[in-house]
């Protein structure tokens, strides 16, 4: 199997959910009927002028990004959100690729009428966040991708897609602390469980066509989408795996990565102080470029 994407995406099934609850400055839960008659579920978190929209990853929710809000919606609008599927969202939908995803996002934006949103996508949430930028992105100030996309020219075959598949299935379906802890840098017995917790008692609709969806466009949309965005794009990345800085100016000029050392794939779980501090330089990056 390629090394650096795959072993992204298998990390992303380990995020983890907190279940304390946030305390923000201001805080607004609603709804919005996006495609496919399907009810996602978003909050939306502080009063500044520059939104910040998260997305989570494959098993994830938007807890996930606790900390971030806390921290960010003191000084931003931070809106999060659970992708169809997965969280407090509806799972009655028969299409689970990256562009519906993307369509869901982006009719969330249209809901609460953002403008110069800055996405940041973790993990499946940054080809979700690409594509949604593409739906409006008149719309879009740029995207901070988090540990995912190191080399967007990163293939799979159809043998790998399917191994890849059905191990991280397996590892939802009968989670164990022997299947997680070796994916976390720290605190591993104390991370695998809140993960376990969080994943044995829920539905799992469409997440196997959601991963397997994910890999597919890494293989034949990667790229092209990269192409045809015209917005500075970033990333924020574990040390775990190399960043191709490089390749990825062949597609997106701007871009830069701002790696943590000493974690794995949650960067912004093992260490939020240094994440939280990267991700503020990363959107003042974007607000200097946009200018």
């Amino acid at each position: 199997m390629k090394s650096v994407i795959s072993r992204i995406v298998i990390l992303s099934i380990l995020a983890l959910i907190s279940t304390s609850a946030c305390t923000s400055l201001v805080k607004q839960t609603s709804s919005v009927i996006t495609i496919a008659g399907n009810t996602l579920q978003y909050e939306m978190h502080g009063r500044g002028d520059q939104s910040l929209l998260f997305i989570h990853g494959w098993s994830n929710t938007h807890h996930v990004w606790d900390e971030q809000i806390k921290t960010f919606s003191k000084d931003y609008r931070v809106i999060v959100l659970d992708l169809p599927g997965f969280g407090t969202s509806r799972n009655n939908r028969g299409t689970w690729t990256m562009d519906a995803f993307g369509k869901d996002v982006a009719a969330t934006i249209n809901h609460l009428d953002l403008e110069e949103v800055i996405l940041v996508g973790f993990s499946m949430g940054g080809p979700i966040s690409i594509e949604a930028a593409k739906q409006v992105p008149h719309k879009i100030k740029g995207i901070v991708l988090v540990d995912v996309l190191q080399n967007p020219e990163t293939t799979y075959s159809k043998d790998e897609i399917a191994a890849i598949t059905t191990a991280y299935m397996d590892a939802v379906n009968k989670p164990t602390l022997d299947k997680v802890k070796p994916f976390f840098k720290t605190r591993q017995e104390e991370l695998s469980r809140k993960y376990i917790a969080m994943v044995k008692d829920v539905p799992k609709t469409g997440w196997e066509e959601s991963l397997r969806n994910c890999l597919v466009w890494l293989n034949q949309s990667s790229v092209e989408s990269l192409k045809s965005l015209n917005i500075p794009i970033l990333a924020i990345n574990a040390d775990q795996y190399p960043t191709d800085e490089m390749v990825f100016r062949k597609y997106n000029p701007a871009f830069k990565a701002r790696i943590i050392q000493g974690v794995y794939h949650v960067v912004f779980w093992e260490l939020p102080e240094k994440f939280n501090q990267y991700l503020k330089e990363s959107v003042e990056d974007i607000q200097q470029l946009s200018r």
